[in-house]
């Protein structure tokens, strides 16, 4: 029976196994004491306050800060009393998603008796026990970071690092692990760039950090008390879960859509006495090209102002504020005619950046009033470009965008019941998408003994039925009478949704076997009274250990 048969199988039946036995580890009960300890003794998350929970912060030390020297000291007592060989360690990201690079570094593991209070700033001054020198478990290397994906599970480590040589850590009464690295630089001309891992802060948090400035093979460094990465140590790399949006929904007859990304519909008009403008920002899910902008105008005012950014990272919340470059600006028009299409050339935005807009309109003169278009709430909103989903969210400057010329603070300001401004930015080749195509998306990661799941919504009112495919792999857009199909025939398993789609559970059997394979899903959905047929985009999952 082929792996993908097997899963087929196993999802008929609608049933999930008890967790199995990872492959060579032998069973070991839980620690005395311990929380959340894996089942199988297989990995432990330091510090402990982070196993379950996110930790709340996120830095780019040392991962993609300047070079530096950096340490970070870890409690004994949160790791496993007897003998663990440590073969690899592992971050998360923490509700990022940012990009990716290559770093140079080289990894050691030590222990110490010094803890998150005593840790001393002289590196060498931390390894105090003379009879266990550091290891260089990871001798000096190229290591890439994958672009981050959004991740709120706790569990979920998307970055492993495999370590040349295993650690044994013995735990000892009085002894703490210490992590240490040396980042000599990157592909970003050894700057600091916009990748931010889980970290642990605040008062009672049992680790501490120590780094440089500039200088990877620095003997004394900075501080910071009660904050440091979330790292988990483990006997052996997982294989992670992966999953790909691939292709654009499809309707038969095809519905053309509007040229412009599409917002959340109208709620009211809202005047500024101040000059402050609103507008909204999303991340761009493919490359597209901007080709004009209009801002919104229900209260009928001669003129509108707007401001254009690509940028490479999300603003911050308010009342925290980024001040754009002149670089980021990609396009800022003041006092021009009202109800027109702005021509914008073309202005190419790249998939994984971050796309902003603030618009208003008002009156002829100097004066500082200007309305904004208030879209309905809450945010964010789900629109698509060029097929695919891109969710949007509030943006706000308090600086007057018409005297600016665009390079005013701007900042987000989270989700629910704020109002973004709605501002219409026309993509090349946006019309040719209908806005009602049926998507298909990953509600669950694909991991062995856990029920993975998958959401998909029609937007076909009038749908009586859907069918979800379940397949070996991809096909370009091949025109069909029920829309464009996307995954190879004949496919493996039929599952019969309704016709509004909605959430899909699919339980994984705890086998070592499917670890690694991967599997393409598509949904149709069938209205025969219209008759309107609709098929979503692909789902590529990869079948992961974590």
């Amino acid at each position: 029976m082929s792996r993908l048969t097997s899963i087929a199988a196993f999802l008929a039946l609608g049933t999930t196994p008890a967790l199995a036995q990872v492959a060579g580890e032998a069973p070991t009960p839980d620690l005395p004491g311990k929380t959340n300890y894996s089942l199988l003794a297989n990995e432990e998350i330091v510090p402990a306050s982070a196993r379950t929970v996110m930790g709340g912060s996120s830095n780019s030390i040392p991962w993609s800060w300047t070079p530096t020297h950096f340490m970070s000291v870890y409690r004994g007592s949160e790791l496993p009393q007897s003998a663990y060989p440590i073969r690899c360690i592992a971050f998360r990201s923490n509700n990022r998603a940012d990009t990716g690079a290559t770093i140079d570094i080289e990894i050691w593991l030590g222990v110490t008796t010094k803890d998150e209070s005593t840790l001393d700033t002289t590196y060498a001054n931390n390894y105090d026990i003379t009879s266990k020198p550091p290891v260089l478990v990871l001798p000096r290397q190229k290591i890439k970071l994958d672009d981050m994906v959004l991740n709120t599970d706790p569990a979920f480590f998307q970055y492993q690092i495999p370590l040349t040589t295993p650690y044994i850590w013995t735990a000892t009464s009085g002894e703490n692990l210490i992590f240490e690295c040396k980042v000599y630089g990157n592909d970003q001309g050894n700057a600091s760039f916009s990748f931010f891992p889980d970290n642990e802060s605040g008062t009672g948090t049992t680790t501490t950090r120590l780094y440089s400035n500039n200088d990877a093979n620095a003997t004394v460094g900075n501080v910071t008390r009660n904050y440091a990465p979330v790292l988990k140590f483990d006997k052996a790399c997982r294989v992670n879960s992966a999953t790909e949006d691939y292709g654009n929904g499809s309707t038969n007859p095809p519905v053309p859509g509007n040229p412009w990304i599409t917002q959340r519909e109208f709620s009211r008009s809202y005047g500024d006495s101040r000059g402050y403008p609103r507008g909204w920002v999303g991340q761009a899910p493919v490359d597209f090209v901007i080709t004009g902008v209009q801002v919104e105008n229900e209260a009928n005012l001669a003129e509108q102002t707007v401001a254009i950014y690509h940028l490479a990272a999300k603003p911050p919340a308010y009342t925290a504020t980024y001040t754009p470059l002149p670089a980021d600006l990609v396009f800022y028009k003041a006092d021009a005619p009202a109800n027109t299409l702005l021509p914008t050339g073309a202005i190419p935005i790249k998939k994984g950046n971050w796309i902003a807009v603030l618009g208003v309109c008002h009156p002829t003169g100097t004066g500082l009033t200007v309305t904004s278009s208030y879209s309905n709430t809450p945010n964010p909103f789900t629109t698509n470009v060029l097929g695919q989903p891109m969710a949007i969210e509030r943006l706000i400057s308090q600086t007057v965008l018409r005297t600016n010329a665009g390079l005013g603070g701007i900042s987000t300001e989270g989700t629910g019941t704020g109002n973004m401004g709605r501002v219409r930015v026309h993509v090349a080749g946006q019309g040719a998408f209908n806005p009602i195509v049926p998507t298909l998306t990953t509600s669950a990661r694909p991991i062995i003994g856990t029920t993975a799941g998958l959401d998909s919504k029609s937007n076909i009112p009038s749908a009586q039925a859907g069918l979800l495919l379940l397949s070996t792999g991809r096909l370009p857009q091949i025109p069909t009478p029920f829309g464009d199909l996307l995954v190879t025939l004949p496919s493996v398993l039929e599952i019969v949704t309704p016709g509004a789609g909605g959430n899909i559970p699919l339980p994984l059997p705890s086998s070592a076997s499917l670890v690694g394979a991967k599997v393409t899903w598509q949904n149709f959905f069938f209205d025969f009274t219209g008759p309107i047929y609709g098929a979503s985009n692909g789902v590529e999952w990869l079948i992961g250990e974590q």
